[in-house]
């Protein structure tokens, strides 16, 4: 059985000279990864299911990484965090947002929205140390959806974190939808296609909404 690389820290981050074309990440905006693997168990993802023991980066390492980018880009702006988990660790958080906060960059990353409820002081802090847009998994609006997708959310847990972000001052927040998952049918399309007009509705200017299809593979 493949055993699980368990100190990050110890992988090299992407460096120009290894790219053939020499332009690696020479962009206004440089995507990373801080961490890998993920806790939770929906239903629909690979990762819950293969990869449960969640692995970071340490802070130092990968403001390490962040300042590699400034120095070879001086075109950077934006700092794109891929990690499914990022907002796990509230002090991991903490100490990431004080270190951007010296680097004048903005970021973006993805949350659960059980995180913003939970932690709307955190949100502050982010937003303050550069955070300008936040993605949602939000999935559906029916609860029986959510359920099966093991989520742990609801349609009101979804409305009261959109508002907490808007409220908080965010630039920006991304929440996607699937359609053709378990027990979807034409009602709970239409229960999805309600809350997106209300998201839309409250957070004017800053919601944008994504849907995806659900697409089995072997």
């Amino acid at each position: 059985m493949m055993q699980l690389f368990q100190n990050l820290d110890q992988i090299p981050f992407p460096h120009i000279e290894d790219s053939l074309s020499g332009k690696l990440r020479q962009g206004k905006m440089a995507g990373i990864i801080t961490g890998r693997g993920c806790p939770n168990h929906c239903t629909f993802c690979y990762e819950g299911a293969n990869a449960k023991n969640v692995r970071f980066r340490s802070i130092e390492n990968v403001m390490e990484e962040i300042d590699y980018i400034i120095t070879n880009n001086p075109h950077i702006e934006y700092i794109n965090i891929y990690d499914d988990t990022f907002t796990l660790r509230v002090d991991r958080i903490l100490e990431f947002c004080k270190a951007m906060k010296q680097r004048n960059l903005k970021w973006f990353c993805e949350g659960h929205v059980s995180f913003v409820i939970q932690h709307p002081e955190i949100l502050k802090i982010m937003v303050e140390s550069g955070l300008t847009c936040i993605q949602f998994g939000i999935e559906s609006a029916s609860q029986k959806v959510l359920d099966a997708y093991n989520k742990h959310t609801s349609k009101d847990m979804i409305l009261e974190c959109v508002k907490i972000c808007k409220n908080t001052g965010l630039h920006g927040v991304t929440g996607n939808f699937i359609v053709g998952g378990a027990f979807e049918t034409k009602q709970t399309i239409l229960e999805s296609k309600e809350l997106a007009a209300k998201l839309i509705n409250l957070a004017k200017g800053i919601m944008e909404i994504y849907v995806v299809y659900f697409a089995p593979y072997p």
